[in-house]
């Protein structure tokens, strides 16, 4: 019947529409790291996807709506993976890096541009909180040392999570991918002198952040 959305058309519209919206941010990513987050305008992104400025329009109402829809989306996948059960620091530390390769403009706009502008660096600050709370937790679950100094247990955690994100930013900016083994085996042997625990000790654990915490 002309004029009638058949069934499949109506249920596959939420797909396509999320898959648009993805496609949209990542071209958004990829333009907001060439030209810059206040730099880069709609007509930018829409010539990128080869589109018109009224097609993103409909998805993102304002250039700041996309921003921080981008950077909520990135933020969200790393404070995802802090609720999920721990299974030991080198592949928390893979699972990082893999993260970052996903979206890599994404993640050097969350960590570096966005982590310096007042408007946007709640959502780096999110990813922050939750890696140090859930550092925190695990160190608490290991009986580790520091636990009973609770200023120090904020020091190492911090200082773990600064060391572990800047060492990710660079090699995701100046890395390359055939060398990853070899930077995920050097940051997890750094950070387990951080933590001052072998290896094994630091190893699987229960998720310490429940659903509704730190989102």
């Amino acid at each position: 019947m002309v004029g009638v959305m058949s069934d499949e058309a109506r249920n596959g519209r939420p797909r396509y529409r999320a898959r648009r919206r993805d496609e949209m941010l990542r071209a958004a990513a990829r333009v907001f790291a060439d030209i810059g987050l206040r730099q880069a305008t709609m007509e930018d992104i829409a010539r990128e996807l080869k589109t018109s400025k009224i097609a993103l329009y409909r998805y993102f109402p304002t250039k700041n709506d996309l921003m921080d829809a981008l950077l909520s989306q990135h933020a969200d996948t790393f404070v995802t993976a802090e609720h999920r059960p721990w299974s030991g620091l080198k592949r928390a530390v893979r699972q990082a890096l893999v993260i970052g390769r996903d979206n890599p403009a994404a993640f050097l706009l969350m960590t570096r541009a966005a982590a310096n502008d007042p408007e946007l660096q709640s959502h780096f600050g999110r990813v922050r909180q939750a890696a140090e709370e859930a550092t925190r937790r695990r160190l608490r679950l290991l009986d580790h040392p520091v636990v009973s100094d609770p200023l120090m247990l904020d020091v190492l955690a911090r200082g773990l999570i600064a060391f572990l994100f800047s060492s990710l930013a660079d090699w995701i900016e100046r890395g390359v991918a055939e060398r990853d083994g070899d930077w995920v085996r050097y940051v997890a042997s750094v950070a387990t002198r951080m933590v001052d625990l072998p290896g094994s000790s630091f190893g699987t654990l229960p998720p310490v952040l429940a659903d509704d915490e730190l989102t």
